[in-house]
């Protein structure tokens, strides 16, 4: 039965820590409606919001370096567990602060700690799994984020008539909880496993910043950061356009994307671990794009549906993917830490470009161009990704 879910290979450690991430998903109530505190509770203009939320993206980009670079030198395990609790204190004093050059410093710091979180897994989770369940375990991570993220929003949605604050404190709380229980569930590292991490905090580590295959590599990383960017900027405003889906009705989609998540992610990828990788990153690449750029040539809601469920599954195959593929090439390098991390930032950087690239693009030309985009994007990753994996199989000095 664990083979036929996809769960043969994790240990009872890594699914400690996944149910970590689940209370720790419940922050994201936080997030959800911070947009609805600062225009309606604090009365901002919707441009001054969008510049304070820039603030998010911002610290997400040096906290996911800074985060892989910390874990590369101390207990991965430890670094996962404070970055938790900072992140709950930081949500939870949310609904304290009014001046927007305060919540913009607060929004900053945020940011960092939440953008530390997932490279901190991921380099926790890297010990206690091998290479060849990493996708699988990665999987879970989505599962319980996906999870707890539904979880959180239908719980802030009960609390929120009561007011914003109680809402971030509900979430800050949890998070606080997330970081103690890895603290407490999740075990330390052995006294060998320690020594490892001082050894290699002693020893000349290879950056990833002079990795040829992993700055090759990297491209392919913003053409997908490219792509996720637009599902929450042009995408919504394209179905309501094209298709006349209203808020409910994109409501909906994302509720079939979360199930859908739920259900086959960890299944999904003990599948795949059948294929070579690097066929089934450029596999999963185009049915990702596709689920984007074929939007032009359909008619119906149905067309809709299906692209969600094409957008969906391709996503929740490549993310696996590429974090094994990180954390093995980091690993070879002795800075696992830092390759991780520089993938997150890469990522979050995505987040916070795309939408402004995509919206201007829309602005001015239309969806159809930025779906054109999205399938160029495609094709580069699909291209990238096959020379980085073909100049990756020489030995790393080379």
């Amino acid at each position: 039965m664990r083979r036929l879910l996809g769960l043969d290979g994790l240990t009872r450690a890594l699914y400690r820590l996944s149910l970590a991430v689940l209370l720790f998903s419940f922050s994201e109530a936080g997030i959800i409606f911070l947009m609805l505190y600062l225009t309606e509770a604090l009365g901002y203009p919707v441009a001054r919001a969008g510049v304070v939320l820039g603030m998010l993206g911002l610290g997400a980009i040096a906290g996911s370096y800074l985060a892989g670079w910390v874990c590369d030198r101390v207990s991965a395990r430890n670094v996962l567990a404070l970055l938790m609790a900072a992140t709950g204190g930081l949500v939870a004093i949310i609904g304290l602060l009014a001046d927007p050059w305060a919540l913009g410093v607060l929004l900053f710091l945020l940011g960092a700690a939440r953008g530390g979180v997932r490279p901190a897994y991921s380099v926790a989770m890297m010990g206690m799994v091998g290479d060849a369940h990493r996708s699988q375990a990665f999987s879970v991570y989505l599962t319980a984020v996906n999870l707890g993220a539904g979880m959180a929003a239908a719980v802030a949605a009960w609390i929120v008539p009561f007011g914003y604050g109680p809402v971030f404190a509900m979430a800050g709380a949890m998070a606080v909880g997330a970081g103690l229980m890895v603290l407490l569930a999740v075990p330390a590292a052995t006294r060998a496993e320690a020594a490892v991490i001082r050894e290699k905090a002693d020893t000349p580590q290879r950056s990833p910043f002079v990795d040829p295959a992993f700055l090759i590599f990297c491209g392919a990383i913003l053409a997908w950061a490219f792509i996720a960017g637009q599902t929450r900027s042009t995408y919504p405003v394209y179905l309501t356009e094209r298709y006349g889906i209203d808020a409910s009705g994109y409501g909906l989609l994302w509720t079939l994307n979360m199930t859908l998540a739920v259900l086959c992610s960890v299944p999904l990828s003990a599948f795949l671990k059948r294929f070579d990788r690097c066929r089934a990153i450029m596999a999963a690449s185009i049915l990702f794009s596709a689920g984007l750029a074929l939007l032009p040539y359909g008619e119906s809601r149905g067309f809709v549906g299906a692209s969600m469920v094409a957008l969906t599954l391709g996503g929740i195959s490549l993310w696996p993917l590429l974090v094994a593929t990180v954390l093995k090439r980091g690993e070879a390098a002795g800075a696992a830490g830092r390759y991780m991390g520089l993938y997150n930032a890469l990522f979050s950087s995505g987040h916070v470009v795309a939408p402004v690239i995509g919206s201007a693009i829309y602005a001015a030309y239309g969806g159809d161009v930025v779906w054109l985009l999205v399938a160029l994007c495609g094709v580069a990753s699909v291209f990238l990704s096959f020379a980085a994996f073909r100049l990756g199989r020489r030995p790393l000095g080379a």
